[in-house]
């Protein structure tokens, strides 16, 4: 029998250990930014197909608003705003199972909307990466 669990997972921006997260299914999420192949089929019928070397990359984590990875997320924000950019990289492991991403050279997009109210609500932070690395290998 197979298992998962989102407590047996990790993520690291710089290194740095991410927690806090808010619930749901889509707490965290990474996709690449372009299909990896597109084609073109001619009017006879054959088809050509491109690589794309665009291999960028999103990584989404959705953290709940008291977290304090939001702290350290915002001080890598503001330290790139006020040109003290650092590239940020980030992976993703999943410990019982094989899936695994990584990110390189990256930059957090923005902060994220702020919302309050009588209820836990979340921050979704954006990092951007040049190159986007997945493997989805199961458990």
């Amino acid at each position: 029998m197979k298992n998962y669990g989102f407590l047996n997972t990790i993520v690291l921006v710089n290194g740095i250990p991410i927690n806090e997260w808010m619930d749901g299914d889509d707490s965290f999420r990474m996709s690449r930014r372009s299909p990896s192949f597109t084609d073109n089929v001619g009017v006879a019928g054959d088809m050509a197909v491109a690589e794309n070397a665009d291999k960028s990359g999103t990584f989404v984590m959705n953290l709940q608003q008291t977290a304090a990875s939001n702290g350290y997320l915002s001080g890598l924000l503001n330290a790139a705003e006020n040109s003290a950019f650092v590239p940020i990289n980030v992976m993703f492991k999943d410990t019982k199972g094989n899936d695994i991403g990584t990110g390189s050279s990256g930059y957090i997009e923005g902060h994220p909307e702020m919302t309050r109210g009588a209820n836990i609500t979340g921050q979704a932070w954006t990092i951007v990466v040049e190159q986007l690395d997945m493997l989805l290998g199961g458990a």
